[in-house]
């Protein structure tokens, strides 16, 4: 908390990291794909569980009765699945990765051939040390990843991708993390060749393993036992309870050589209460599509088709709908239909996310609070929920919780540097209508150092140099921002104070051809504009560029003579605050 108290900026150096380590039991190394004896003497009891072992099983706060144990004697902690069709080097590769792991419990290693012949076929009838189910056809990832995980007896499952790379503490940090952060279903590593959350920007591998360790080395040093909550996470390295994949019957097989069905298998984790998390401290390494380049698949069409299949299977599924209309900014539908789900008695924690998010971009900042405070009872390390909550602290005026909420971001969440710009860029900002320009002054000038790009951090440092006087530093920080709406609006406003309407108007109007429905830029355009015609065709214009946003309607308002009430229509249909979020980072 002391990190954002007042007058006091938070470290040049940037936002505090945690010391390298875990904490728990320290690991030591065990053989490679450490035999364990098949239970042919029969299975010993377990020790019973202890209340407080329960409740960190249970997922979401204890709704959920603990998963069951394998009964088997002296099972492995993680049975690790890995699909195999052809593409020998990519799965030398990966098994080595493996036999490279240093953990503190033993794991099996289960290849599933999928009708791979030739080469590689013998190639993995002659290892030792692992076991090996054989399929006559290839009939797709979610087909072999089910046959090696009816195989398993591992407590834990980890699906994994044979054109992977996995640095060596990559199967510790992962288990780590399942065992400390209770209601996790499903959990995955960040990863570099991948889609969604998990992807982290870095430079090319090129499947290098030196490279491979150096980058998992400072990511471990980076965030220490730092998780995230997230939707869904993809199966090229996906880890969940062996009780939990019984219980939901696997991957569905109608996907067929795959694609979806590793979001198909989250969102039916989510309807149940758990957790879907990434461990930010673990990294595998992706090579990416490889067994479909080696079979001449034609991806695009691939993709194109289990995606029909799934949006046709939860085409009645509330929370999806959401999902869906928020990404086409049709907030009020989505609001609908999240509100839908919660009189249905969803239990999906990403629910309060999108209601969250929803009730923000519709202009009510107090509801959306109450509804991430929610998600963050049952998803604590959810950071996009947790962004936007502080972003409505902050245009609540809720100054001294804004605080805690931006300090507990910065500490306690994944966050990468933009987003933390992002982050104490709107800070800054709110400090500004707090009436502390100094302060607001040291966050932007910290965001830049963490992000020296970050265009919200040079706008802001922008508007106190205007208010300084010193213009000619604005207009250089200004140009440096680029041509985002907020920056050509401000350049727009420059020109106008200084006497100069015919220049400023294109910065204006290029805004509004960037975001039609900037609120400055629009305020500017009405009151430019050189007639009440040439606004009106102006407005035509942007009907074009954001057709049903009622441009065509102000036009004709304006054509009739009504001006004020034009300007009021469009100023009024702004949909959604002009605030950062931590998308993209």
């Amino acid at each position: 908390e002391s990190l954002l108290r007042k007058g006091a900026p938070p470290s040049p150096g940037g936002f505090p990291r945690p010391a390298p380590g875990t904490p728990g039991r320290p690991w030591r190394p065990v053989p490679f794909f450490q035999r364990i004896p098949d239970p042919a003497g029969g299975s010993r009891p377990r020790r019973a569980l202890s209340d407080e072992e329960r409740v960190r099983k249970a997922p979401c706060q204890g709704r959920i009765p603990a998963l069951p144990l394998t009964p088997t004697a002296s099972p492995p902690l993680l049975s690790v699945v890995v699909p195999v069709h052809g593409n020998l080097e990519a799965t030398r590769t990966c098994l080595a990765g493996l036999e490279r792991q240093e953990t503190a419990f033993p794991f099996e290693v289960i290849l599933v051939d999928s009708a791979s012949g030739g080469e590689t076929s013998s190639w993995l009838a002659s290892l030792e040390g692992i076991r090996l189910v054989r399929l006559e056809e290839n009939r797709g990832f979610p087909r072999a990843a089910n046959a090696g995980a009816a195989a398993a007896r591992g407590e834990l499952i980890l699906f994994l991708n044979n054109d992977t790379l996995l640095p060596s503490r990559t199967l510790q940090k992962m288990t780590d993390a399942w065992k400390g952060n209770p209601g996790a279903g499903a959990l995955g590593p960040s990863a570099d060749r991948v889609k969604g959350d998990q992807r982290i920007p870095v430079e090319p591998l090129e499947g290098d393993p030196a490279k491979v360790e150096a980058l998992a080395a400072r990511l471990e040093r980076d965030y220490a036992s730092k998780v995230e909550d997230v939707p869904l996470v993809m199966g090229l390295a996906l880890l969940l309870p062996a009780g939990l994949w019984r219980e939901l019957g696997g991957f569905d097989e109608r996907f067929g050589l795959g694609n979806f069905e590793d979001d198909d298998l989250c969102l039916r984790i989510r309807e149940r209460g758990y957790r879907i998390l990434i461990a930010r401290d673990a990294f595998v390494h992706h090579a990416g599509m490889a067994t479909f380049q080696a079979m001449g698949v034609d991806y695009a069409a691939l993709v194109k088709r289990n995606q029909a299949l799934f949006l046709d299977k939860w085409k009645n599924h509330f929370v999806l709908a959401a999902r869906l209309l928020l990404d086409e900014g049709r907030t009020a539908e989505a609001l609908a239909a999240a509100r839908q789900a919660l009189l249905q008695g969803s239990r999906d924690p990403e629910l309060f996310h999108l209601l969250g998010t929803a009730l923000y971009a519709e202009n009510k900042p107090d509801e959306a609070v109450q509804a991430f405070d929610r998600l963050l009872r049952v998803a604590p390390r959810h950071t996009a929920g947790a962004f936007l909550r502080a972003l409505a602290l902050m245009d609540l005026d809720r100054e001294k919780e804004a605080r805690r909420a931006a300090a507990s971001l910065l500490t306690n969440f994944y966050l990468a540097d933009a987003a933390a710009a992002r982050l104490l860029s709107a800070f800054a900002e709110a400090c500004l209508g707090w009436g502390r320009p100094a302060e607001a002054k040291d966050h932007f000038g910290t965001a830049l150092l963490l992000d020296p790009g970050c265009k919200d951090a040079l706008t802001g440092l922008a508007s106190i140099a205007l208010e300084e006087g010193e213009r000619e530093e604005a207009r250089r920080l200004l140009e440096e921002a680029g041509p985002t709406p907020l920056a050509l609006a401000m350049r727009g406003a420059m020109e106008w104070e200084e006497g100069k309407p015919g220049e400023a108007l294109p910065f204006f109007r290029e805004a509004l051809r960037r975001d039609p429905l900037h609120p400055p830029s629009l305020s500017a355009l009405f009151s430019l504009a050189g007639g009440m015609e040439e606004l009106a065709r102006s407005l035509e214009e942007l009907e074009e560029l954001s057709p049903g946003e009622g441009f065509d309607r102000a036009a004709r308002m304006v054509r009739e003579g009504a001006l004020r009430e034009a300007k009021t229509l469009l100023l009024s249909a702004k949909r959604k605050p002009y605030r950062v979020t931590p998308a993209g980072s």
